[in-house]
């Protein structure tokens, strides 16, 4: 069996919103698994480095942990696969990526797989979506304007006062606020008292020991909140889509990406949150019924295209038909087209 190397971001595994690609290479092979954080302390990593340098693995699978997979590089350990996440690799500059020549990236961005495509980095481009259990009969008759939001960095721009200002908007007359900080040094909350909302009723609850309590009263509103700015994979947010819950985001990937506004969620620009419209009871009734079918399709898309996946972690150098329009070989089309033309 394929022996595998997996460095995972330690932060998933609190979150573990990235275990189905673990559960993917267990499948496949044999795992071995290692974990790494940008955010530890300098010098953190020089054990697990000295490790990876003298180990002998058929492939090397990085996710979100492309600087250690940097280092590496140059040893010609083995095969190396990067799974980037967009919140993680923004802002990263393009001759970072340059540097894994013949790498396979495995991206779960659009944005981010056409920008790998741009400097022709070995990229393909997959769209996630977890295993949901809602149905239609699920759904409410009748329509709640209630919403849920995990305030996880209250130090950032996703706040709740920008929060609050668009509840103003949707008309939105109660709001569940999940206060429980991703990080210790994320600083204070900014309404310590709830009572200054005005007309909105607000509840809150802080950490849960368990998830299912967290679910349980995140899944009964109508709309939920994103709670970051960028998502890598946004495990949260495409939970919520699957409940048929309403989505209210940034306009900004991965949310941007799943969701079109209007249609199967609202997206805002946080710079100038101003959203153009509103919703009334029967609307979103009916936008809740569209977001699940959306969520079903999404999710039958991903089962059907895990074969891809599985070929391009195993290298078996099958090719894949795909209906990405920005698949690397039809870009590559594309270029020899245009410079016919020219």
């Amino acid at each position: 069996m394929i022996r595998f190397c997996y460095v995972g971001h330690s932060f998933h595994h609190q979150t573990k919103s990235t275990i189905f690609i673990k559960e993917i290479l267990s499948r496949l092979g044999i795992v071995t698994e290692f974990s790494s954080s940008p955010d530890d302390a300098a010098g953190a990593d020089d054990k697990l480095l000295r490790t990876l340098a003298n180990s002998d693995f058929d492939c090397y699978v990085f996710l979100q942990t492309e600087y250690i997979a940097k280092k590496l590089a140059g040893l010609n350990l083995g095969r190396f696969v990067i799974i980037p996440m967009y919140d993680g690799a923004v802002g990263r500059p393009n001759d970072y990526w340059k540097g894994f020549v013949n790498t396979q990236f495995i991206s779960f961005s659009r944005a981010h797989h056409e920008l790998l495509q741009s400097i022709n980095c070995k990229t393909a481009y997959f769209r996630y979506f977890p295993e949901q259990t809602t149905e239609f009969r699920d759904l409410p008759g009748t329509a709640k304007r209630d919403a849920f939001f995990w305030e996880r960095r209250p130090d950032k721009k996703l706040n709740l006062s920008l929060v609050l200002d668009i509840c103003r908007v949707l008309k939105i007359t109660s709001l569940h606020v999940h206060r429980a900080h991703d990080f210790a040094d994320a600083g204070p909350y900014q309404f310590t008292d709830l009572g200054q909302a005005g007309e909105l009723e607000l509840t809150s609850s802080v950490w849960f020991d368990d998830k299912a309590a967290l679910t349980d009263v995140s899944s009964r509103p109508s709309f939920y909140f994103a709670p970051r700015l960028r998502e890598g994979i946004g495990m949260s947010f495409l939970e919520a889509m699957g409940r048929g819950q309403i989505v209210v985001a940034p306009d900004l990937p991965t949310m941007s990406e799943y969701i079109c506004h209007g249609i199967t969620g609202v997206l805002y620009n946080p710079d100038d949150p101003q959203i153009n419209f509103s919703l009334s009871d029967e609307e979103i009734a009916s936008m809740r019924h569209v977001i699940l079918q959306k969520a079903m399709d999404l999710r039958s898309e991903w089962v059907k295209d895990v074969t891809r996946l599985e070929s391009l972690l195993l290298g078996d150098n099958r090719r894949w038909p795909t209906r990405d329009y920005s698949s690397h070989f039809a870009a590559e089309i594309r270029k020899a087209a245009s410079l016919r033309i020219a």
